[in-house]
């Protein structure tokens, strides 16, 4: 297993990542994601992972933020795909517990996400791997 730093050059695997395998589209039209991932990987305080198999395949993607808000030093988690066909096989725990240990090597103080309220399987993943619930967000539509 090797977890690198993503590239531009990766935009179509993460591309696919969203649109495959993502229960939250966001964006479908493929220039407008490819810009989007330029900007991801090009912020100062975004770090964008891939995790590559044991034969070199592309496999995962994780997307974290800097927030530094109300005196508090987090890493915000904003995505975490497993290709579809790899799911199951303990990549996104490489993948957190990656992301972690970069937290704690590089000062923060906490990991924050946020999960889809009806995505059990997320919150039973990021439970199992001592995230806990912290607050609900909630909607009314108008």
């Amino acid at each position: 297993m090797k977890i690198v730093e993503a590239q531009l050059e990766d935009w179509e695997f993460i591309y696919n990542l969203y649109i495959n395998d993502n229960p939250c589209k966001i964006i479908d039209d493929k220039e407008s994601f490819k810009e989007v991932v330029k900007n991801y990987l090009h912020y100062p305080n975004n770090y964008n992972f891939i995790l590559e198999n044991e034969l070199g395949c592309k496999v995962g993607y994780i997307k974290c933020q800097n927030k530094k808000d109300r005196n508090r030093n987090r890493l915000y988690l904003s995505s975490l795909i497993i290709k579809g066909s790899e799911q199951g096989k303990g990549y996104g725990k490489l993948l957190i517990d990656y992301v972690i240990d970069y937290a704690q090597e590089n000062g923060f103080k906490e990991v924050t996400l946020d999960v889809v309220a009806t995505n059990s399987r997320a919150i039973k993943f990021y439970e199992k791997h001592g995230f806990q619930v912290m607050k609900y967000l909630m909607k009314r539509l108008i």
